[in-house]
């Protein structure tokens, strides 16, 4: 296969004599892998830019400002170059072999230990911290939705104290199974486009949601994961305030999986009514 048309931008700064691939399970991007003629294997993710996701955003700079502040850690892939055009931006990244994560809640929530002790990149985004500003932006995303759905979830809006980290620290963003990848040399996150300085719990709430387990991985975690995956994680304060704020995060996650349905992404159906019963 050729270089992609709608790579022709960036044709002349990218490899003609290659195998390309596009691979699947980008939602939001466009994204190949490059077996480049001589050794090298990379992964091409054209931006489909800055959308109006209430939650998770996509931004290019700093997907390539958290690669290359985490480069050579076996961590995330590392970085090759960036590609900015007038019609768009292009990152291109080592790829690396392995499976998505479907199952062993520990490795991830080691993994995540390591992200938030992590040094993180100048310029990223703060996220909301504290159960007010979770449920603050969870309105914020519901006030656009309309419908009998909407009402029912405010209907169930949580009471939620304030809890706040003593410290900000260096977040994916958007740890889902399918940005989970499980490779020969161990677990490794991908798909750093929505990073943020925040509260740890945000990472440790994405991945626990049972929305994202519905619509990336294999459906809700198991009773028993959730307790697993704290206790590996190690941090009383962190465990607490997760416990502490659960409710908030159940809330804005069922907000956004609305929002997700009105955009017209059905699946999302499913993964709301999974959130909602886990709000109770």
């Amino acid at each position: 296969m050729k270089i992609p048309e709608s790579l022709s931008a960036f044709a002349a700064d990218l490899p003609e004599q290659a195998l390309w691939t596009p691979l699947a399970g980008g939602r939001t991007n466009r994204v190949w892998r490059v077996q480049v003629a001589g050794g090298d294997d990379l992964v091409c993710k054209l931006y489909r830019g800055r959308d109006s996701n209430p939650l998770f955003g996509n931004d290019p700079e700093a997907e390539f400002a958290c690669l290359s502040a985490l480069a050579g850690q076996a961590i995330a892939p590392d970085p090759v170059r960036m590609l900015v055009r007038d019609s768009g931006t292009v990152l291109l990244y080592r790829y690396l072999e392995g499976l998505v994560w479907h199952q062993g809640v520990e490795p991830v929530s080691e993994l995540l230990r390591r992200v938030h002790a992590s040094p993180p990149p100048a310029g990223l985004r703060r996220s909301p911290v504290g159960g007010a500003a979770v449920l603050a932006q969870a309105d914020t995303i519901l006030a656009g939705v309309p419908g009998g759905a909407a009402r029912r979830l405010h209907e169930r809006r949580p009471q939620v104290g304030t809890s706040l980290p003593s410290a900000l620290s260096f977040l994916h963003g958007d740890v889902v199974p399918a940005n989970l990848l499980q490779t020969p040399k161990g677990l490794r996150l991908i798909d750093w486009q929505c990073p943020a300085l925040g509260d740890p719990v945000d990472d440790l709430a994405c991945f626990l949601s049972p929305a994202m387990q519905v619509v990336y991985g294999d459906g809700p975690l198991d009773a028993d994961q959730a307790p697993a995956f704290l206790e590996c994680y190690d941090d009383p304060q962190v465990s607490a305030r997760y416990e502490a704020l659960r409710p908030a995060y159940h809330y804005r996650m069922a907000a956004y999986c609305l929002w997700r349905v009105q955009q017209g992404n059905a699946d999302y159906s499913a993964a709301f009514e999974a959130e909602l019963a886990a709000l109770g």
